[in-house]
């Protein structure tokens, strides 16, 4: 886990470097798009625009292209690669808590009265149990992200003049509605009956809001609810990234 985040500043340090400015601050979308997924390619060579790499990219790399396809604006056809990346997140998220928890179980025995461990500096072991409760907590946030983005996506597919992508998209996100088997989407991969819950109120929105008004021959507008996650992606990636670093840093100081 830790030496896999090593190289991440020399990655984004490198991505960086290779950055046509002129493309990143195009107002097309779809450039933006282009040109981040051909900085990540060129960055880091586990990262794959068509077919992402079962071993996901280090954390730091996935969380700086995340943020540069949500900012300055949300593009509704960048949803399917946005979702893998924040599926990535979420890999790490729970890979370094099954870590923090092995290696310091301490901070797991009783979240209200946490006993320091004393392999640490004190205030390091205090950021390790605050930044670690903090990450705990945000699986919540991850399925609130990945609800706005189906949302948005499908609203914006429910616009063009046919609803064969539509369909094909609602299937692929929602997949439990018609098939029993195992979804090829990453963010589904351990998902619990409360969150296929969750999806399932997703996909009835989907339904009455998008489908009923085409029915009824009227244009839906574009969701805004990417404008209201906006923040919480910003403060899940960066919670995630946070206890990853602390991790590291405790690891290397025992």
């Amino acid at each position: 886990m830790v030496n896999k985040g090593l190289k991440a500043n020399d990655l984004v340090q490198r991505a960086e470097a290779l950055i046509d400015i002129e493309m990143l601050e195009c107002p097309s979308q779809d450039a933006r798009y282009q040109e981040i997924i051909r900085i990540m390619a060129e960055a880091a060579p586990s990262f794959h625009s068509d077919s992402p790499s079962k071993e996901p990219p280090p954390l730091k790399i996935v969380a700086w292209t995340l943020c540069n396809l949500a900012f300055p604006d949300f593009s509704a056809q960048m949803t399917p690669r946005f979702l893998d990346l924040l599926a990535s997140v979420e890999f790490y998220r729970d890979m370094n808590l099954k870590e923090t928890k092995h290696l310091f179980p301490n901070i797991f025995e009783d979240e209200g009265e946490v006993k320091r461990s004393g392999r640490l500096n004190q205030n390091l072991e205090d950021k390790l149990i605050e930044c670690t409760h903090e990450t705990d907590g945000l699986r919540e946030s991850f399925w609130n992200i990945v609800i706005a983005c189906c949302i948005q996506h499908l609203t914006y597919l429910s616009n063009k003049p046919s609803l064969t992508d539509f369909w094909e998209q609602f299937q692929e996100y929602f997949f439990f509605l018609v098939d029993s088997g195992r979804s090829p989407l990453e963010f589904h991969h351990e998902m619990s009956e409360s969150e296929r819950d969750l999806l399932r109120e997703a996909a009835g929105v989907c339904i009455s809001e998008s489908v009923t008004a085409k029915q009824h021959g009227k244009s839906v507008a574009p969701s805004q609810l990417m404008h209201y996650a906006g923040p919480m992606i910003l403060h899940y990636v960066q919670t995630v990234c946070r206890q990853q670093e602390v991790l590291e840093e405790a690891i290397s100081s025992l």
